[in-house]
This record gives C-alpha cells, structure tokens and sequence, in this order.
C-alpha cells in the first residue's frame, strides 16, 4: 500500500486533464478557451500532480519535526508567490487588484475598511455599526466583514498585506489537516493529506481573493481538528471542551449551514464513536460539551438562522438565481437536488471552453479537474471504512463532510467551487486514505474513473455551450 501520492496516480491525473483538454476544443474549437486561461488550468493541475508525487515521495523519510516545517514554509511560500502574482495580474486585467466579477470581494471590501476606520478611532465593538452599514447584512456574513476590518486595521488598510494574512492561515491549515489525518489513519496518511493540502490548487486560489473562503476554512479545520483532539486525548480538559464548541459557534457567522454541519458532526460523534475513539468512561465527560450544545440550540439562534436561510432560499433568492440561469442555459431547468446529489463529492467540472462571462471558472478549470480526479478517493475511502467497519472511529469527519454536501446537494449551489471549499479539509483527509488503500487488485478502479473523468468534462462542456446556444 503505497506511502505517498503514487506517480501511476499523478499521470492518469495529468493525461486525463490533457485528453479533456484536447477533446473538448477540438470538437469546439469555435468556442476555444483563451491561451491564458489554458496555461493557467495547466499550471495547477501539473502543479499538484507532479509535485505532489515528489514532496510526498521525498518528505515520508522525514522526522515529524522537519516534516511540519518544511509542510508550513512551502505551503506559506507557494500562497506568498501566488498571491502577490495574482494581485497584480487582477490589476492588469480589470483595473483593480481584484478577481473577475468581484461583486461579494468589493462588498466585503469597502465594509472591512469601514471597520478599520471605526477602529482607528477608538470604536472596537464594531458588529453593530458594520451591520448599519452593510444594509442589514444577516449574520452568516458579518464574521468575515469584522475579522478582515481588524485584519486592516493592522495592516494599514493594505489588500496585498492582508492577502498574505490569508496565505498564514492557509499554510497553517495545511498542518492541521496533516495533524488530524495522522491521528486518524497514521502516519503515511497525514502526510500525503499535508503535501495534497500544501499544493490544492483551490486553496492557493482563494489566498488571492478578498472573498472569506481561506479564513471560513481556516476555522473549520480549527474546529475539527480541535473536536478530535477531545474526543481522543486521554485526559478532559476544560479549554478542549470550551475551543472546539466557541470555533463551531462563530461559523454561524461566516456560513449557517457550515456551523450547523459541525455541531452535527461533533454530536453524532460523540454519540456513536466507538470506544476506541471515546472510551465508556468518559463519556459522561464529553456529554458536558453536548449539554452545551443543546442549551446554545434552545436559545433559537440556530433555528431562527437556518428557518430565514431556508425562506430566503426559496423565496427571492431562488428565483432570482433561477432567472439567471434560465436566460443563460436552458439546461438550468433541469439542476435539482436529485441530479447534482449523486456527484456531490466530485462537482464543480470544468470549463474548458470559452464561456462569456465565465472568467473565473475558465480560470479555476485545472482546480476542478484536480478535485475531479481526486475525489475518487474521497468515495473510496468512506467505502473501504464501511467494508472494514471502521467508521465508527472516524464518524467526526465523515459525519461532517456528508452534512454539509447534504445540504449542498439540495441547495442552489451545488455545482458552486466557493460552496464546495469547507468541505475539502475533510475531503482532502480521506483522499489520503482512500491512497493508501489502492493496491494491485483494485486501482483498475482509479483507472476506470479517469476515464469517467474525461467523458464528464467533456459532457459539461457540451451541455454549457449547448444550453447557450453557442453550438
């Protein structure tokens, strides 16, 4: 079994890329996607493949010390180039050193240097005053606004320096995931899951935004990797009960659901781990921490979120991204839970051809593709947990991962990248296992999804162009 990313993985994944790549602007090459765009996809998918099989290959000889450095000061370097590349390409390309279409990056912008203003002078509990401001923002979307208006605060009101604040977190994310994945499956898994982490292309691309997804991220591996701890260290300490419940509580004001998605998991955990993970004897301790919980839930904070995310999903906010969809595919008719629920681990695909006014997801091509690829592993891995009967001493993870692409699934944005982001922690921590468990008798299987793969993106790219009319 083998110990880091395989190199037969890293090629199918590069040539299922290419062949995509090729199929898809041949059969329409009316609709070719820009050199820039191509080279980019291009950059991250060779990025993660070919470097992945070389740091994990190279770093598994490692001690668990220089590992961790090595894990952090790459991760933090590779987001510093990234992101200063980036921040002066936006610029070329819309005038501002922010992504295509900024609409939400401008808005969480403009509030967070409201907020450092506040601060500047002498206003330090600002929640209310940037709520006035922003128009009565909900509350799933004012923990960022806050967070980056102390970030400018700090770093005089400089986007690229509070960019790189992102790139500090990210890299640290990468040692969390490689912290938890070793304390469930080892080892060799927590590194593959820390070098896969360290060169995700997703993750790389969100340092470069002024967008929440990096610092959402961020807490939520925090969350986890703090709610194992408690669950498996021997003894009961009051900051490990307290961390990982305040971590959950303030996702509320990042994402809903994501907040609601880890008080789950840590309750269905606690409840039905079993005793290898939890032993009998402290689970009279643990329950404290879902006591806790329980009292936070009656207080209707949860309740009341979730009951007015639902209405204004199905209300205005459904129609509208409904409308929109309508006038730009006819296939959109058709999206529903039902359809995107069974590729929920493995959507976005890719946009390999032009698409106007689908910049960032030409731009993201290789990103989706990567995660395309990868998230066979993901699946397998869960699997191979229910044929040994191992899951019950993973339940924190995979309970998470599958609340959260529930929810996803039945909303309206199931085949949104930025939806998908919170789960690639956990995803990116069963990869790694699923990778250890590939053998000679079952990697026809990886094989056979490669070629899925390609047949998937080239589908996509047929059913967008299609659905616009363009072919």
């Amino acid at each position: 079994m083998p110990d880091y990313l395989p190199k037969y993985v890293s090629n199918r994944g590069m040539i299922a890329f290419f062949v995509s790549l090729a199929v898809v602007n041949f059969i329409f090459m009316d609709n070719l996607s820009s050199i820039e765009f191509i080279l980019i996809g291009t950059l991250e998918v060779v990025t993660f493949f070919y470097f992945g099989t070389m740091a994990s290959m190279r770093w598994r000889v490692l001690s668990e010390k220089q590992f961790i450095k090595n894990l952090f000061s790459v991760a933090l370097v590779l987001r510093i180039v990234v992101v200063t590349l980036l921040y002066f390409y936006y610029d070329e390309k819309t005038g501002i050193p922010f992504d295509y279409h900024a609409g939400d990056a401008l808005f969480y912008d403009d509030i967070g240097h409201y907020g450092s203003y506040l601060i500047k002078n002498g206003n330090l509990f600002i929640y209310d005053e940037l709520q006035k401001y922003s128009g009565g923002a909900s509350r799933s979307d004012m923990g960022y606004p806050v967070m980056l208006s102390y970030i400018y605060f700090f770093v005089g009101d400089s986007i690229l320096l509070s960019r790189y604040v992102k790139a500090i977190l990210s890299a640290w994310m990468c040692v969390l995931i490689y912290k938890l994945a070793k304390r469930n499956f080892g080892e060799e898994a927590g590194r593959i899951a820390g070098v896969m982490a360290m060169l995700l292309p997703h993750f790389l691309y969100y340092c470069s935004s002024q967008l929440k997804e990096s610092e959402m991220i961020f807490l939520t591996t925090l969350a986890l990797e703090r709610a194992d701890a408690l669950l498996r260290e021997p003894r009961l300490k009051l900051k490990n009960v307290i961390l990982p419940l305040f971590l959950a509580l303030l996702l509320f004001y990042f994402r809903t659901v994501l907040g609601a998605a880890v008080l789950f998991s840590l309750g269905v955990a606690f409840v039905f781990s079993d005793n290898t993970v939890l032993s009998k004897h402290r689970r009279w301790q643990v329950a404290i921490l879902a006591v806790l919980i329980a009292l936070y839930a009656t207080s209707g904070l949860i309740f009341n979120e979730m009951e007015g995310l639902y209405q204004k999903q199905q209300g205005g906010m459904q129609q509208s991204n409904y409308a929109w969809r309508a006038q730009t595919n006819s296939f959109a008719k058709y999206a529903s839970g039902a359809v995107f629920a069974p590729m929920i681990f493995t959507l976005p695909f890719p946009t390999l051809a032009y698409v106007p006014g689908q910049e960032v997801q030409m731009m993201c091509s290789g990103n989706n593709f990567v995660k395309n690829i990868m998230s066979f592993f993901t699946i397998f891995a869960i699997l191979m947990l229910i044929l040994k009967k191992e899951w019950r001493g993973h339940l924190l993870i995979i309970s998470f991962i599958l609340a959260y692409l529930v929810i996803l699934a039945l909303s309206n944005f199931a085949h949104s990248e930025r939806f998908h982001m919170p789960s690639l922690p956990a995803a990116v921590i069963l990869m790694s296992y699923g990778i250890t468990q590939l053998n000679n008798n079952n990697k026809w299987l990886f094989n056979a999804w490669s070629y899925l793969m390609v047949i998937a993106a080239v589908g996509w790219n047929f059913i967008k162009l299609k659905g616009r009319g363009m072919i």
